[in-house]
């Protein structure tokens, strides 16, 4: 049994635009909502303050907006493919009659307790 824990602190920020335009697209998200979504993220203009300093204007190439409702979906979707890079043919580990060859939320599985009654 092999295990990959990743910690998706600032994870939101690891997103590359150019593979979540690729992966939106696969899923049959396209037309005027794609290019909506595209412009708000190839137009989007940037600049960081570092004391008392701006920094000249850039474009970011990946992440998505922060506190945008949209973000967490968007990050789904740029992760959902993740599991197809697994086997199916890997020995599954086995929680309580269910089979599982790659979990990819830590929540979604949680297993119960046994209960002892102690006389």
């Amino acid at each position: 049994m092999y295990a990959c824990f990743v910690d998706f602190a600032k994870a939101f920020d690891t997103v590359l635009h150019s593979a979540l335009f690729c992966k939106l697209n696969d899923i049959g998200i396209n037309g005027q909502f794609f290019n909506v979504l595209k412009d708000m993220y190839t137009t989007n203009y940037i600049h960081v303050r570092v004391g008392n300093t701006l920094t000249d204007i850039f474009t970011a190439k990946r992440g998505v907006r922060q506190g945008d409702n949209l973000s967490p979906n968007l990050f789904k979707i740029y992760l959902n493919d993740l599991p197809s890079q697994f086997s199916v043919h890997d020995d599954p580990v086995e929680l309580e009659s269910v089979k599982i060859n790659c979990l990819l939320y830590a929540d979604v599985y949680r297993p119960v307790k046994q209960v002892y009654k102690i006389v």
